[in-house]
């Protein structure tokens, strides 16, 4: 076992899942990291010692819904001339798992078309699932079991 400066005692198992399948022990996390990341954990920068309060989060991969019944994403922007570029794209929702390093509990983020962010617990997102499932049950049934 070894034995910090301060101290603390570091069990040679100890390890953390990083973007890259790195998987640092206990001595290569930052000192503000007391606890190993969740499993889920895929930070696309590894925690470091100097990341900001702000940004000492856990981060699932996110996973992406088209919305083929919204209407499309339509974004203009100036170009060089003064005219007006066109960026048109489909609307989407998006989810993933978020956790503060600091919070007990990871929570689910929703968020539709990159602009509105809706964060449930994770009983809330375990109930508006059931829903979910509930309704898409009905729906296949209703269709003679197309889904």
């Amino acid at each position: 076992m070894k034995i910090t400066d301060t101290g603390a005692a570091i069990p040679p198992a100890a390890t953390i899942s990083m973007a890259n399948g790195h998987a640092p022990d206990l001595a290569e996390r930052p000192y503000w990291q007391d606890q190993p990341c969740p499993a889920w954990c895929r930070v696309v920068v590894p925690h470091q010692d100097h990341t900001p309060p702000e940004d000492r989060f856990h981060m699932s991969p996110i996973h992406d819904v088209t919305l083929t019944l919204e209407a499309a994403d339509v974004f203009r922007f100036p170009d060089r001339t003064g005219g007006t570029v066109l960026e048109v794209s489909p609307s989407f929702i998006t989810a993933g798992l978020l956790q503060g390093w600091r919070e007990r509990e990871a929570r689910v983020i929703l968020t539709h078309a990159a602009t509105h962010d809706i964060e449930l617990t994770v009983a809330e997102a375990r109930e508006l699932a059931e829903a979910l499932s509930g309704l898409v049950r009905q729906a296949a049934e209703t269709a003679g079991g197309a889904s």
